[in-house]
């Protein structure tokens, strides 16, 4: 683990902190969650007041984890009560994890511990860990953990060993590396609950997710220049077929997996005339995140994202994009 000096500094705030909040970004996949929660753990040990907090609820598929119904939404908490310590975890901007507004507008000014593994994090906190060597947050957060000797138990372990494996798609994507394979396997002999894990990530696919993927299939733009793929989907997709955009969890990774494709593209349409967009590679030479970054996003070489304004149109087999 990089800066020795930085994990010993976190822990001097953390063992000083009254009141602690810890923060994930909007829309908290699995990963997010699974840090949250184990740093949840982790603050109870030390008998450290705290909450959980994300601007958005997380998806159900992960209410099998302990202390799911712990998150808080409602931004006035941050009114009032006083936090001297805010850990966000997982975000690479505090805009993305939807606090940036809230935390200027707050009458105090806390401590910010920023703890993330995107090559793109802009190092927002007094206290900045990145590592961006980790295929996920989790990762980080139980290398603090046992650095820290703080008990590692079934719980906590079943939230990061969920994180590891969402975010590196069950241990299969390029951000998978020899270390997230030891780490899955001590969280497992830790109490992980794998079949948990499996059954919530996995086998919960309902089938009207495989209509909102078919339904992005059939519109795949292809680049035969680039070798990219290119797809979308509008809010009148996710409310005609009542699916949200949590069933899209694995599309971008399946597509950019497929023959003679360097990379993939999928646009989605949010409330606001907003656009996201989600970059996927699985080769070494290309970085998406790169690319994300000239569009005011960010991310990993293979994996990037960002958020635009307008509308999509598609004409004559041709993705278009509206700005007002």
């Amino acid at each position: 683990m990089p800066q020795q000096s930085t994990i010993e500094q976190i822990k001097r705030q953390l063992q000083v902190a009254k009141k602690v909040a810890i923060i994930g970004h909007q829309n908290p996949d699995g990963d997010a969650l699974g840090a949250l929660l184990a740093f949840y753990e982790i603050l109870k040990f030390w008998q450290k007041e705290s909450i959980v907090f994300c601007t958005t609820p997380a998806s159900q598929t992960f209410e099998f984890l302990t202390n799911y119904n712990q998150l808080v939404h409602d931004p006035l908490v941050f009114s009032e009560q006083e936090f001297d310590t805010i850990i966000v975890l997982d975000s690479g901007t505090l805009a993305y994890a939807g606090i940036d507004q809230i935390l200027a507008d707050l009458s105090y000014k806390p401590t910010i511990i920023n703890i993330d593994h995107h090559q793109s994090n802009d190092f927002y906190g007094q206290i900045n860990f990145i590592n961006t060597k980790a295929s996920s947050t989790c990762e980080i957060v139980f290398e603090l953990a046992r650095q820290w000797q703080v008990p590692i138990n079934k719980d906590m372990a079943t939230a990061l060993l969920n994180g590891i494996v969402t975010d590196t798609s069950g241990l299969t994507n390029p951000a998978t590396t020899d270390r997230s394979l030891l780490i899955a396997g001590l969280l497992m002999k830790y109490g992980a609950n794998f079949k948990k894990i499996s059954a919530y990530n996995v086998r919960t696919k309902e089938p009207k997710m495989l209509k909102i993927w078919g339904l992005a299939m059939q519109r795949i733009v292809y680049d035969p220049q680039l070798h990219s793929i290119t797809t979308f989907l509008t809010l009148t997709d996710f409310a005609n077929l009542q699916v949200d955009e949590n069933k899209l969890e694995g599309l971008s990774n399946f597509l950019s997996g497929l023959k003679d494709v360097n990379f993939t593209l999928l646009l989605t349409e949010k409330e606001g005339c907003l656009i996201k967009g989600s970059f996927r590679t699985i080769h070494d030479h290309i970085d998406v995140g790169a690319l994300a970054q000239k569009l005011g996003g960010g991310g990993h070489q293979k994996a990037a994202g960002f958020v635009i304004k307008g509308k999509l149109v598609y004409n004559d087999g041709e993705i278009m994009v509206i700005q007002n």
